[in-house]
Formats: C-alpha cells, structure tokens, sequence
C-alpha cells in the first residue's frame, strides 16, 4: 500500500479515537455532565452514518481518491474546530459532528475499494483479507 495513503488513514482513525482520552479534559475542565459527554459521542455517530453511506456511492462512481482526498481535508478541518472546544460544548458537538462525516468518507471509500479488489471467490478473499488485510488496498492505492 502506498505510504501517504496508509498515514492517511492512520490519522482519520487516530483522529476519531483521540476524543475519548480526552472525554476527562473535557469533563473537568468544561464542567459537562455525563449526558452531555454522551451526546457528543452520539454527534459523532451521527455524521458517521451519512458519510459512509454516501462516500461509498460516491466512490463508486466518482472514484476513490476523488471522495477521500477531500474528505480527509474535512477532517483537518474538523480538528481544527475541535481545538478550540474549550469556547464551549458546541464548538464540540459541531467538531465532533463534522469529524463522524469525515470519518465515514474516507472508511467508506476504502472498504469499496478492498471490495473491488477480489479477484477470487468469496471465500478464499475472506480468507485471505483476514490474513493479510492490507493486501486490498494494493490495488486501490494504486488506482
């Protein structure tokens, strides 16, 4: 797989997951309340949901790059106002919101890529995506 890709979509997914080491920060700090952390959780999903749905649609039709590209320039973004959440919970639920939707456009693209990748039946490229998972992106990274 090609290297930018592969950071890529190391740091979409790190970008996801960093949130909720940071859920005590946000806690202390800001003075949220259990409920309120749970509803940024539930923004995220929220635009999750339509960004892999749609992205993946879109992929297909548009091509991969084309949708993870700037997908993955709208989580930059999303980082970017997730940075100053210290101004208060809706500086967060907008961050968190906007990185689901981008989280879900780049996964999305590359899940329909690996998908397209199979050259042999069902089986044998289940089998061989669970040993060697980053050989569907050889193909897709290269396209």
């Amino acid at each position: 797989m090609n290297r930018r890709v592969e950071l890529l979509l190391f740091m979409t997914g790190w970008g996801a997951n960093h949130f909720s080491t940071l859920l005590v920060v946000y806690r202390k700090d800001l003075g949220l309340l259990p409920p309120a952390l749970g509803i940024l959780f539930g923004a995220y999903a929220l635009g999750l949901v339509p960004g892999l749905v749609l992205a993946g649609r879109a992929s297909d039709r548009r091509g991969r790059r084309a949708v993870v590209l700037p997908a993955s320039l709208l989580a930059i973004a999303a980082s970017a106002v997730l940075a100053f959440g210290e101004h208060g919970f809706g500086v967060l639920l907008a961050g968190r919101l906007i990185y689901g939707l981008a989280t879900g456009s780049v996964m999305s693209p590359a899940a329909s890529g690996s998908r397209s990748c199979r050259r042999r039946p069902r089986v044998r490229a289940a089998r061989r995506s669970r040993c060697r998972p980053a050989s569907a992106w050889d193909r897709w990274s290269r396209a």
